[in-house]
């Protein structure tokens, strides 16, 4: 099973009932590596009997919290959840949350239809269908707007410049079959 993972700025909103946090989890933008998910093309279904969150996409230690709620739109998804009583590492991912250290969140999901966004394959991907397997909490999101959002709520300076090393490669799945490396 081929596992995608995209990552996106967090957008905190004010939590549904019940929930400790609500996050902008995905949206329609592109991200780094130049794909795009559809909101309205993601299968819920699955993932609800199972709502975990996890930090940093790690499938074989406990969840950090559990999804309590969706939301979907045509431009993104938003998720409320509850993060895990009584856990140390739990409660350490809360704090950083909660003191604006951690920003960012990422799905983890299993493709089930994607085209190709151009003839090249620098272009990237439009995931028009796909399952969520789970989100995260992450450190560094892969969509680039997330500068842009911690600028926007004054929590960098103007005079930050994100800087990426070109000549450091990526390795990207590629849904086609193929894997290849990428110094974009």
């Amino acid at each position: 099973m081929r596992i995608e993972r995209a990552t996106f700025p967090s957008v905190q909103l004010a939590a549904s009932v019940g929930a400790d946090a609500t996050c902008r989890i995905s949206s329609i933008d592109k991200d780094r590596d130049g794909d795009i998910i559809e909101p309205r093309g993601i299968d819920f279904t699955a993932y609800m009997k199972n709502p975990v969150v996890l930090y940093a996409h790690d499938y074989h230690s406990l969840p950090v919290g559990k999804c309590v709620g969706i939301r979907v739109t045509d431009t993104d998804v938003t998720a409320s959840w509850k993060w895990l009583p009584n856990d140390e590492f739990a409660a350490r991912v809360r704090n950083a949350w909660d003191a604006g250290f951690l920003n960012g969140t990422s799905v983890g999901f299993k493709p089930t239809k994607a085209e190709r966004l151009g003839a090249g394959l620098p272009e990237g991907v439009r995931f028009v269908k796909c399952e969520l397997l789970e989100f995260s909490i992450v450190p560094v999101p892969a969509n680039q707007t997330a500068v842009r959002a911690l600028k926007a709520f004054g929590l960098l300076s103007r005079d930050f410049e994100m800087q990426r090393d070109t000549r450091v490669p990526l390795l990207k799945a590629n849904p086609f079959g193929k894997t290849w490396w990428s110094a974009r």
